[in-house]
Parts: C-alpha cells; structure tokens; sequence
C-alpha cells in the first residue's frame, strides 16, 4: 500500500470518528446529566469488556493485586468501564455547568480557592479528572495543563473547545509546550499534570512495587523553582457526584527529582488501593 494511500485512509478515518464523537457530543447535550452518566456507564460497562484493553487491564489488576480472585478483579473491571462510560457522559458539560451546579455535586474539604496560585497541581486518570479544570475556573483559579494532544485531530479540536470556554491554557507535552510552562510559572499561575501513564524516557521508580518509567518534569520544575506541590483527585462517590481533595506532597532540599516523583506516585499508588475502580487501568503503565 502506498504512503498516500495510507494517508487518505487514515485522514477518512478520522473524518469518520470524529463525525461520530460530535453527533455523540451533540445527543449527550440534549440530556439532563444525571441521564447522560447514566446511560454512557451502562453502554460501557456492556462493551468495555468486549476491547482488547480489558485483557489489559485484567493482567494489571492481579499483577498489582495478586491475592485478589478471579470475581474480584472483574468486578473492579466493570465499575471502571462504568466510571470511564460516566466520564464521557459528563464531560459535554464540564463547560456548561454552573458554578452552583458544581457546589451542589461535589464536596470538598478545601477548594481551589485555598491554594496558593503558583501551585504544582498533579492527578491522574482516576474518578472524574476532566472536570478538575472547570472546577478550578468556577473560582478564578487560573491553571496551564501539560496535555497529550489526541492523535484524532478533529476530536483534539473538539476537546480544545470545550475546554476554552474556562479559563485554562492547554499546553501541548513536549520541547514547544516549555516556554509556555515557564511563562506560566513566571506569572504566578498553576500548572496541572497528569503523571500515571508511562514515559519512554522517563526514570524507572517503582509503582505498586514494579519499576514503572516516570515522568520527572514537574519534579524537576518544584524543585527548581520551588513550588509547592499538591496532588488532586475528583473521587466518584456516587452518579455524577463527587469528592474533592488535595493532599500536599512535602519535600525537602535533600529531595531529588526522583526522589519527589516517587512520593508523589507512592501518593497515587495509595489512593488506587482504595479505591482500585476508579483508576483507570488499561494503560500499558508496567510496558
């Protein structure tokens, strides 16, 4: 097959996939939310199991879970593929809910509101974390988030718009997305970061006990503009309802890059034993 033969196969592709997100898009607006999580929780739950990532998934759960039996880990597969479904139920209106909405669906000991505005923020694909942005934009919280473009260019547009409607800056990984974080910095505003997936050149620190490649960068960017550092989750309590909570990662001048990514993954490694559903495990993390 020949390299422009591929090229316009893959462009259709595209074009195919993301008429369908955007007809998706568009059928979910029309529902109250509530029905929208629900529906996209059950269709996932029916055919998640169906992809070649719950094989996946399965291998990492009694890889990280080895006393776990059989009915177990598929049970925290299928509340995954649930929470993975609500996600995409709900995210059409991570940027049309109020301000109240959001108070009345999520509880939070301390808001955003609370930190200081030149904050490290990190989390990873666990609970609801599309909504952390908009959460943050509802109080004036002005945040720059480090973000892997989606490969599908007319879904990654998509996303992009809907996120501009808050205030937050989408930073794309890599050498030109750098002086954006450090501007960033120099301004006195957060920068948020997902850290769970797995970084070909990242440092190999462990995660549930296995080596795991991680990424460093925002480490490397506490330390040497000493920033505080928090780690956030958005916890699915039940439905479209949710807990909110921060957990400082303290570090000290003896700490190393590798040292603070490795409190901070030990940070995540515990809020995954809690509650192992809510992570999203069929990222090849482990390679």
């Amino acid at each position: 097959m020949s390299i422009t033969l591929r090229k316009i196969m893959k462009r259709s592709l595209y074009t195919i996939e993301g008429a369908a997100v955007y007809c998706m898009y568009t059928l979910l607006l029309i529902l109250p939310v509530d029905t929208a999580s629900y529906i996209c929780g059950l269709i996932m739950r029916k055919i998640g199991p169906l992809f070649k990532a719950n094989k996946i998934a399965k291998k990492n759960i009694a890889m990280c879970f080895p006393n776990l039996t059989q009915e177990s880990i598929s049970q925290i597969i299928s509340d995954m593929w649930d929470n993975l479904g609500r996600n995409i139920g709900e995210l059409p209106y991570s940027s049309r809910l109020s301000k109240s909405s959001f108070k009345k669906r999520i509880k939070c000991q301390k808001g955003f509101d609370t930190l200081p505005s030149n904050s490290i923020l990190l989390s990873g694909h666990y609970g609801n974390f599309e909504l952390i942005p908009s959460i943050a934009d509802c109080v004036g919280y002005k945040l720059h988030l480090v973000y892997r473009p989606i490969n599908n260019p007319i879904v990654d547009h998509l996303m992009l718009k809907m996120r501009a409607k808050r205030a937050v800056n989408m930073i794309p990984k890599g050498v030109a997305g750098v002086k954006q974080i450090v501007d960033g910095i120099n301004a006195n505003e957060a920068l948020g970061m997902l850290i769970d997936q797995k970084m070909n050149q990242g440092e190999d620190l462990k995660f549930f006990g296995l080596n795991a490649k991680t990424t460093t960068l925002p480490a490397k960017l506490a330390i040497k503009y000493n920033l505080p550092v928090y780690m956030i989750r958005l916890e699915r309590t039940t439905g479209a309802y949710f807990n909110l909570r921060f957990e400082r990662v303290h570090y000290t001048s003896d700490d190393t890059a590798n040292t603070l990514m490795q409190h901070i993954n030990d940070v995540l490694e515990k809020w995954i034993r809690n509650k192992p559903s809510q992570w999203f495990w069929v990222h090849k993390r482990w390679g």
